[in-house]
């Protein structure tokens, strides 16, 4: 099954998708060589999980040949 065509509008949705998981795989990075408390490196962690399930639904709907 194809699948569809990306719009201007998903480009830049994607782009601004696969931003948010970069900057939120450093702040990751950053909360262990820092060295902060547990719970700010938690958070931290949670929210690189949530950006890149994002990226990752984002992703499916264009970069793969099979329906989900």
């Amino acid at each position: 099954m194809p699948k569809p065509a990306m719009t201007p509008e998903d480009v830049q949705a994607i782009t601004e998708a696969l931003h948010e998981m970069h900057a939120a795989e450093i702040d990751v990075q950053k909360a262990f060589l820092e060295q902060r408390p547990w719970e700010d490196r938690d958070k931290a962690i949670k929210k690189a999980h949530q950006t890149r399930y994002a990226w990752n639904a984002l992703g499916a709907k264009f970069f793969k040949n099979w329906p989900l």
